[in-house]
């Protein structure tokens, strides 16, 4: 990194550290799911918040997170 840009530097850093600050989000959370398959719904639907997909409506959310519609537990297969 350079030191000649620190607004640079704080992006890399961020872009770096996201996977982590996921990991960090969801264990706070888990505490309110209790089944292993929505604990895995929860995930990909902020996966799906930090991804470029516009717009961010339930169709486009179920879409980028794999499952055929913003309904419950179905998949796209």
């Amino acid at each position: 990194m350079s030191a000649e840009n620190p607004e640079t530097e704080r992006g890399e850093l961020a872009i770096k550290r996201w996977p982590d600050a996921l990991g960090e989000v969801q264990a706070r959370i888990a505490g309110h799911f209790r089944p292993a398959e929505v604990k895995g719904r929860v995930r990909r639907y902020l996966l799906g918040l930090l991804s470029r997909v516009e717009p961010k409506n339930g169709w486009q959310m179920a879409q980028q997170v794999g499952e055929a519609g913003p309904h419950k537990g179905r998949s796209a297969s």
